[in-house]
């Protein structure tokens, strides 16, 4: 549990921090940190150092960034309903994939899959898909609304990590898959201000305190840590030395509020 923690330590960190230039935050299995605002990509390594940047206005605004393969980084434009993939040093690979090119109009979510495929939620078809490097579809879902009750809000979190397959609502319903789509369960996630995703495990944040759920079993939320409001609020350049140090074995998670 405690590498799921450190992960999600350093999400917190930067989640939370009040740098000049506020944006999403992912994380790479190397520890390598992604800001990303609507127009531009960067990435700090696990000390904390700025090492590339990408930014292609042409292409509109940024709409999420998958890092799960951090040699294949997926860039999602919603405007323009396209991806773009870069290597780990944020240079354009090869062709992108234009899914109005493939006639899928309706596309709202993105996830990287296995063997470089894409998973993509389809809002008109109430239906996640997997499509290949080709755009060929490979996998799909039944129609969510088989597991849907009720007003859950939209759907605005698409992800597959190891063996599973997350599609989380703003109202903190997560339907689980598994890695081709076949339905698992569903989990509730209680006003959940950050997530994240480590294989079966689901860690998010509640206002100060971290709970771990365990999507393959799915008992009742554990309480796993506390952040104190030094951290919570911390500046951008302090919550980066913290996770450096924490990350070079100097600081453990029980010391961060010393």
């Amino acid at each position: 549990m405690t590498n799921f923690l450190y992960y999600l330590f350093q999400f917190v960190l930067l989640w939370q921090s009040s740098c000049e230039s506020e944006g999403d935050v992912a994380l790479d299995e190397f520890q390598n940190v992604y800001i990303y605002d609507d127009t531009s990509l960067l990435s700090y390594n696990k000390e904390g150092v700025n090492h590339f940047s990408y930014s292609n206005l042409r292409k509109g605004e940024i709409t999420s960034v998958d890092v799960t393969n951090p040699l294949r980084i997926v860039v999602y434009y919603g405007e323009n309903n396209e991806v773009i993939f870069l290597d780990n040093t944020l240079s354009e690979q090869n062709q992108g994939l234009s899914f109005n090119d493939l006639s899928l109009y309706d596309v709202s979510l993105v996830s990287s899959s296995f063997q470089n495929h894409l998973w993509l939620y389809r809002s008109a078809e109430q239906k996640l898909v997997r499509i290949n490097r080709n755009g060929e579809e490979v996998n799909e879902t039944a129609n969510l609304a088989l597991w849907i009750e009720g007003d859950v809000g939209e759907f605005v979190l698409l992800k597959e990590s190891g063996n599973f397959l997350y599609l989380v609502s703003s109202e903190g319903v997560a339907i689980v898959f598994d890695q081709y789509g076949t339905f698992r369960k569903k989990i509730l996630i209680s006003e959940a201000s950050k997530i994240h995703f480590s294989e079966s495990k689901i860690l998010y944040l509640n206002e100060k305190d971290v709970y771990a759920i365990d999507a393959e079993v799915y008992t009742e939320p554990v309480l796993i840590y506390s952040f104190d409001d030094e951290v919570i609020g911390g500046s951008f350049d302090f919550n980066l030395r913290h996770a450096a140090r924490l990350n070079r074995g100097l600081l453990s998670l029980s010391e961060v509020s010393n």
